[in-house]
């Protein structure tokens, strides 16, 4: 009974979160030292994963919700954590690149955890869709609300040979990038 209640005590909260997403503040910002400080308290956090972060030195500037970005970074690693938990060898890379010609900064999460079925790569950002016991299923619909918020796109697809990807693609300026 006890780990039911505080089930639904996690569920209620998350489902609050969700439910009154702050209006997003939209100002030119940084990524890369928004990664960097997310990447290295996970590594701080759960050391039995490699994490590894690789920025294109070309990133430009963007409009962007700096808590808003922090939150989507948060859940996407705490995925990826939660998908390697016990599991030997676990890896975790973030990469971010910049694609002037298409405008955009793309971001990219890989895992090689035990990676998604079709089904479950077709469904991850509904609401209230897990795997995770005891997950409330929100965690994802809620970076899909704020990357799209923020003009982007968030995808998942397959990590070859095993694990997840998850893809996240932000508007950039086109021209030169931010000194």
């Amino acid at each position: 009974i006890v780990r039911q209640v505080e089930h639904l005590q996690q569920m209620v909260a998350e489902f609050s979160t969700f439910a009154r997403l702050p209006v997003l503040d939209l100002a030119p910002d940084r990524l890369p030292p928004i990664l960097d400080e997310v990447a290295q308290t996970f590594q701080h956090s759960h050391t039995a994963i490699a994490w590894t972060l690789h920025l294109a030195p070309d990133l430009p500037e963007l409009l962007m919700d700096r808590s808003g970005m922090r939150h989507v970074l948060v859940n996407i690693l705490s995925n990826a954590a939660e998908a390697l938990k016990d599991q030997a060898g676990g890896a975790v890379e973030v990469r971010a690149s910049h694609e002037p010609a298409l405008g955009r900064v793309r971001l990219e999460v890989a895992d090689n955890g035990p990676g998604l079925t079709a089904e479950e790569r077709s469904r991850v950002f509904e609401p209230y869709f897990s795997r995770k016991k005891g997950g409330t299923g929100l965690g994802l619909t809620i970076v899909k609300s704020i990357v799209t918020d923020h003009h982007g796109v968030v995808r998942v697809r397959s990590n070859h040979p095993r694990g997840t990807v998850l893809v996240v693609d932000l508007p950039a300026p086109q021209g030169k990038p931010a000194a």
